[in-house]
């Protein structure tokens, strides 16, 4: 007596809308999961919510791979039992599965990657190639064979759709649908790319993300004395305010416990707070706080990374860090400077040197507690400043005509690190105590600013732009032994003096994705035309040269890469723009088909990209309005054509004929 099968067999056209069905779970799952990375929401890139799809649609082809041997004769391999077409997709589901597991050790070594360049760590990318070998099945598979009709052809038209959503999500850090480009400008609300609180290794290992940003940010975090409580300062939005406006934000200082309870909850009586430090002892927090102005003269407060000079890696002086990525500028007649509160309660803070015109920032404690350093530009430029608190007396420590600012006290209180552009570039200096003896302690391309000196007087973690983004850095107090401890293109990193944990175990820092401008990177805008030229273009030849391309088929291929894509960026409206775009090309196509030749197949691959990129302009147009010259938009249609062109002419042996075929 036969044994009945395991589980009912899938073959023939059964299996290929399985297999679709399964990659169409996938790529809405790596949407979702996506958006929610985008937004602030994703607490892990292996489990959450927004992966249940993802992990559905691979059971779902694992299933269906499984009961596609069902009925093979017995004793061969399980590779050989498949159907020759679904071979490629098994190798895939074997891809996905190394690149998980590969994951979860990556993830231990290195740390929770998040934004969009998360999609190009090594594990991802072995994940993302297994999906696309899943999805080769269908296009593969003799049941979808030309002259099959519409219908029995619709799951590798769709196939294809998807492995070009696959490829828009893999290089969606420079794709035209998930990072919008040639729109007006218009104003971004102020937690745009807002910051998030991280943790690591003083050697730069275990980087750990401990708040999501969501709906607000968190930065300043710095630690006590004794290493058990934290400060961080949290900002919001003001409900019914205009958030893209100083007015619709709002801050406070939260100092958490052991367990991130929060234990003190500070707010100013106006404007905003930031930028807490414990004293040694624990007891008080010194802040910076904008509030009214009491002098005669109006300020001019900028603060946040990018604002003076445009450039978001550059240092800015007067920056207690509002979220990382965006500029703010405060509201007319608040000024920063310096507050005290005590650490133990919820009272409002204390603001001192409220008497001066200008901007003072706290940067660091006396070891004994019994000072404090700030920078002020209350002589016409920043300078650096000691604050003796029994008397309110100060002392300036720096005079010249450059930028001083973010000093810091060596352990022993002998030294203050500070940073200093009076060589050029802006570099970290060092100091004796009482400010004799100024000499530049680092040097080479970029800019280095903020020091944080490790309590053990051994390290000194630093910001730095030299590799192209605000990375954090660290070397010894000799100046050897330099090293990038954080290593993340994506994301702009932030230190306060208080950022290394009692016994320099650990280092607490904010970070946040750096926010391109409202018209968008010209480099990465035309590397992603590029790319989406590339994709468009190759998938249909591909397509061709198999014969998958009945009429309506690049429609669908369009309409469903760009709709996928869509759930990302939230921009709906170019689903419309890929239909008509798709609806072009078939036509075009089929005008061509009785024809047929490499010179007519060069067209359709000029055109095909140019009109999409065409559409996707008319889009924003229609709904928001562009940015972009008429000469530059020209020359990005241009650019587009001309890539489809270059690919069509490379790779157009055998395509020719998929133009003639049904």
């Amino acid at each position: 007596m036969t044994a009945a099968p395991i589980m009912p067999r899938i073959s023939g056209r059964a299996l290929d809308w399985a297999m679709v069905g399964g990659g169409a779970l996938v790529l809405f799952g790596l949407a979702l999961v996506s958006r929610a990375a985008a937004s602030g929401e994703l607490h892990s890139t292996l489990i959450s919510p927004w992966h249940a799809p993802l992990y559905a649609g691979i059971l779902l082809a694992l299933y269906a791979l499984l009961a596609g041997t069902q009925g093979a004769a017995p004793g061969g391999h399980l590779a050989q039992t498949l159907p020759a077409a679904y071979r490629i997709s098994g190798l895939g589901l074997v891809l996905f599965a190394i690149g998980f597991v590969g994951d979860i050790v990556w993830q231990a070594l290195a740390g929770d990657t998040t934004g969009p360049m998360a999609t190009i760590t090594p594990t991802h990318l072995l994940a993302f190639a297994g999906t696309a070998l899943i999805m080769l099945g269908p296009l593969r598979s003799p049941s979808t064979a030309p002259g099959s009709g519409f219908v029995g052809q619709l799951p590798a038209v769709l196939a294809v759709g998807l492995l070009l959503a696959l490829g828009g999500g893999v290089t969606q850090w420079a794709n035209p649908i998930t990072q919008v480009i040639a729109q007006n400008p218009v104003d971004q609300p102020l937690l745009a790319g807002a910051s998030e609180i991280w943790e690591m290794a003083p050697d730069g290992s275990a980087q750990t993300r401990l708040s999501v940003a969501g709906e607000g940010a968190s930065s300043g975090a710095s630690w006590s004395s004794d290493g058990v409580r934290q400060a961080s300062t949290v900002w919001s939005y003001v409900p019914g305010t205009d958030r893209a406006t100083a007015t619709g934000l709002t801050s406070k200082i939260v100092v958490a416990g052991p367990a991130s309870q929060t234990m003190v909850s500070l707010r100013g009586e106006a404007g905003w707070v930031d930028g807490a430090l414990f004293s040694p002892d624990g007891r008080t927090l010194a802040l910076n706080v904008l509030h009214p102005f009491a002098g005669t003269a109006e300020p001019s407060v900028t603060l946040g990374p990018g604002s003076g000079a445009g450039n978001a890696n550059v240092p800015q002086p007067n920056n207690p860090p509002v979220p990382i990525g965006n500029s703010l500028r405060a509201t007319a007649g608040l000024q920063w400077d310096i507050a005290t509160a005590s650490a133990d309660s919820n009272d409002v803070p204390h603001a001192v040197l409220t008497d001066l015109p200008g901007t003072e920032v706290v940067t660091a404690w006396s070891p004994d507690g019994a000072s404090l350093l700030y920078h002020s530009d209350q002589s016409g430029n920043f300078e650096i400043y000691g604050l003796d608190l029994p008397t309110g007396t100060t002392r300036a420590l720096t005079d010249n005509l450059a930028t001083d600012d973010w000093a810091v006290w060596s352990p022993d209180g002998r030294r203050i690190v500070f940073a200093s552009d009076r060589a050029g570039g802006t570099h970290l200096w060092m100091m004796n105590a009482d400010g004799s003896n100024q000499v530049q302690f680092t040097s080479g391309v970029g800019d280095d600013w903020d020091p944080a000196w490790s309590p053990d007087g051994r390290y000194i973690a630093f910001l730095s732009n030299r590799d192209g983004n605000t990375e954090i850095y660290r070397l010894t107090a000799d100046g050897s032994d330099l090293r990038n401890l954080t290593r993340t293109p994506n994301l702009d990193e932030w230190l306060t003096s208080g950022a290394w944990s009692n016994g320099a175990r650990l280092l607490r820092y904010s970070a946040a994705q750096p926010i391109p401008s409202v018209n968008g990177d010209l480099s990465q805008a035309f590397v992603a035309i590029i790319l989406q030229s590339l994709l468009i273009t190759g998938l249909v030849l591909l397509a061709l040269r198999a014969g998958r391309l009945p009429l309506g088929a690049i429609t669908i291929i369009l309409t469903v890469g760009v709709a996928t894509l869509s759930v990302i960026s939230q921009e709906y409206e170019l689903i419309a723009a890929a239909f008509l775009t798709g609806v072009f090309a078939d036509l075009l196509a089929w005008w061509l088909r009785p024809a047929g030749g490499l010179r007519r197949l060069l067209i359709f691959g000029f055109v095909l990209p140019a009109v999409a990129l065409g559409a996707y302009f008319a889009a924003l147009e229609v709904t928001g309005g562009i940015a972009w010259s008429a000469a530059l938009m020209i020359s990005a249609l241009g650019l587009a054509g001309v890539t489809g062109l270059s690919l069509t002419a490379l790779s157009h042996a055998g395509v020719h004929e998929g133009l003639r075929r049904d």
